[in-house]
């Protein structure tokens, strides 16, 4: 920043947005300060880094102690020992912090959540019906998928919805997320010639069906086999079930955000909203109790509050994925 601008606020305003993502998607954020900016950092509430620093290179883990007292982290959701080993991430010519010894990464800096599978991909293979060899609620579960990939990459921290009365989808890190799925997705919507409201991503967006898309992706992986019928308008597709097993540990998910509830996992939350929003099929016997809990998920008190803006962005989606039922193709 240019020295006559310094001191106007301008730095406190820009760290108050980026915190808010951090916050919203991220266990904990983690920059590396100058003298001058650690003044501006600790005003946050970010913490200095007090033990060893290193990097995690091509030749192994390597001491990086030109870079002790200048790494600060703003704690989210997960408990730190501020004195401990910090093992950052390598990329050439820098160091990222990215990773810390001895913690999981979050789903997001590596290939997907689960490599090769994504919510959306959840939502498909739960609505293939095995008995009648189809996908259920065809069209909504399109519309549930692409809605599901906003909210991943919402949680990713590559998109927000901004707006006051009218939401349009902002990109605000174009960065691949390392999930082939998902960067198309995100590739899409950066090419997009327009902004686009959430509706108009999952209802008339151009571009291949994601139901046709994710049972291509679904047959790469040996999950299922898929035959089209018919020509013209009178087309059908024929979808056999090859890993039923894998459908029941999506099923379980659903089980899960019921046992759990409002302390469910944020996409399995997700999940059980998007099921009730989009009115998709479920295997197995029909349990009212459990509809009661999706659609809690969906209307309840979790994300009705900006103090956590992924979870209230993802609220705005899971109702913008029922809507799109009355949006015009």
């Amino acid at each position: 920043m240019r020295a006559d601008r310094h001191r106007r606020g301008h730095g406190a305003t820009l760290m108050s947005a980026l915190e808010r993502i951090v916050r919203g998607g991220y266990q904990l954020g983690a920059l590396g300060a100058s003298d001058d900016g650690a003044r501006l950092y600790v005003s946050h509430g970010w913490q200095q880094w007090r033990g060893p620093i290193a990097a995690l290179t091509p030749d192994g883990i390597r001491g990086t102690p030109d870079k002790a007292g200048a790494v600060y982290v703003l704690p989210v959701s997960v408990p730190l020992d501020l004195s401990g080993e910090l093992v950052c991430d390598w990329r050439p010519g820098s160091v990222v912090a990215r990773r810390l010894a001895g913690k999981r990464r979050a789903w997001w800096s590596g290939p997907g959540y689960r490599a090769c599978v994504t919510l959306g991909l959840d939502i498909l293979l739960l609505n293939i019906d095995p008995n009648l060899r189809m996908v259920r609620e065809l069209e909504y579960a399109g519309y549930a998928m692409r809605a599901a990939d906003l909210i991943e990459l919402t949680v990713a921290g590559r998109v927000i919805l901004t707006g006051r009365w009218v939401k349009w989808v902002t990109i605000v890190d174009a960065t691949p997320t390392g999930e082939p799925w998902l960067d198309a997705s995100l590739a899409s919507l950066a090419a997009a010639p327009k902004r686009l409201m959430p509706t108009d991503w999952m209802a008339r967006h151009p571009g291949y069906s994601p139901v046709h898309a994710g049972l291509a992706e679904l047959a790469s992986q040996g999950a299922v086999r898929a035959r089209t019928h018919g020509t013209g308008r009178r087309t059908y597709i024929e979808v056999e079930l090859l890993d039923p097993a894998r459908q029941a540990r999506v099923r379980a998910r659903l089980d899960r955000y019921v046992a759990a509830g409002s302390a469910a996992d944020v996409l399995d939350w997700a999940l059980a909203g998007l099921v009730h929003q989009c009115t998709l099929w479920i295997p197995g016997h029909f349990d009212r109790a459990e509809q009661r809990q999706f659609k809690l998920a969906a209307k309840g008190e979790r994300g009705k509050s900006n103090a956590n803006p992924a979870e209230a962005t993802i609220r705005m989606l899971m109702s913008d994925a029922h809507n799109c039922r009355n949006v015009d193709p």
